[in-house]
């Protein structure tokens, strides 16, 4: 994890940058299906939703996860558990706002949020929990040793 403002941004990007590129090339993916086409999409649409993707859980939904995560899980909860409560918590709001913002951003019908919101959480809550999570705090001390 983190320790001090620096490392929370840091680590903040780069989980929100790999569930962004990975969710993103899954949607584009089942959309367009695997092709260079689809692979030009995904670039494209990276940078201005990792931006927003950013922001969004760096000054909204980490805060609100935080006070949540607080109220739901005791101070004498295990460390897995906290860890669980707070991926759970910040899948839920982010594939809600993620997946809007798809929406907007695609011009598309807002009947299929809910459809889209139950298609993107399952993906998301098992890249969070088993891929890139483990990934990113394995990787994040040996980061925060060169800032």
């Amino acid at each position: 994890m983190y320790s001090n403002t620096k490392e929370k941004v840091v680590f903040t990007f780069i989980m929100c940058s790999l569930m962004i590129l990975c969710m993103s090339s899954y949607n584009i993916f089942l959309e367009n299906g695997i092709n260079s086409e689809a692979f030009v999409i995904v670039l494209k649409a990276f940078v201005p939703f990792v931006l927003v993707g950013f922001l969004l859980d760096f000054f909204v939904v980490g805060k609100i996860a935080s006070r949540l995560h607080g109220l739901m899980i005791s101070q004498k909860a295990s460390t897995f558990k906290k860890v669980i409560m707070m991926q759970l918590l910040m899948v839920t709001f982010m594939c809600v706002l993620m997946s809007t913002l798809s929406l907007i951003v695609n011009q598309q019908d807002f009947s299929h949020l809910g459809m889209l919101i139950l298609r993107n959480y399952f993906v998301a809550l098992f890249l969070q929990i088993f891929i890139v999570s483990p990934f990113v705090r394995l990787i994040s001390p040996r980061i925060f040793g060169l800032l």
